[in-house]
């Protein structure tokens, strides 16, 4: 079912939520490697950032180049605070 012209989360999929990273690039990184270490196949999963991508934090470029990255390998859907 599609509305307003976006895929809906359907509750059956796979989600990982992150949200408001404040562009904390290495923090991040930890998340996902704890992630990939929890989780039997991360590639399974849909990445959904929520929230604040970068802000407050001093790492914005490489919050952006992680997110591009996990954008290669993962299906990443990004929603703006």
């Amino acid at each position: 079912m599609k509305q307003f012209g976006l895929n809906p989360l359907y509750s059956g999929s796979n989600n990982i939520f992150i949200a408001d990273i404040h562009g904390e690039g290495d923090k991040l990184e930890s998340l996902i490697k704890n992630l990939k270490n929890k989780v039997s196949d991360l590639y399974e999963y849909r990445l959904i950032f929520l929230g604040d991508i970068i802000g407050k934090g001093q790492q914005t470029i490489k919050t952006l180049q992680v997110i591009k990255k996990l954008r290669k390998k993962h299906q990443v859907i990004i929603i703006k605070g």
